[in-house]
């Protein structure tokens, strides 16, 4: 039972990583989609900030899942030993 545990606890710390990866890549490249949509429309001004989409919230929930994770892989492990 502890192998399944070990196992789930690190697939949370892999979908934390996976998150923070994801979210990072949406924040660099929508400014960029946005600038290309922008120069297709050509209308108004192209301002980066209208383009930015705030993933706080998400990140920090999947740092707590990274933290969860490894916190939760080393007590299986400790107590495996």
């Amino acid at each position: 039972m502890k192998e399944t545990g070990f196992l789930l606890s690190g697939l949370f710390a892999v979908i934390g990583v996976v998150t923070l990866l994801l979210t990072r890549i949406i924040q660099l490249v929508v400014p960029m989609l946005g600038r290309v949509a922008f120069q297709a429309a050509m209308k108004g001004s192209f301002n980066p900030r209208d383009y930015y989409i705030d993933f706080t919230g998400l990140q920090f929930a999947a740092g707590g899942l990274i933290l969860f994770g490894i916190i939760v892989c080393y007590i299986l492990y400790k107590q495996d030993n």
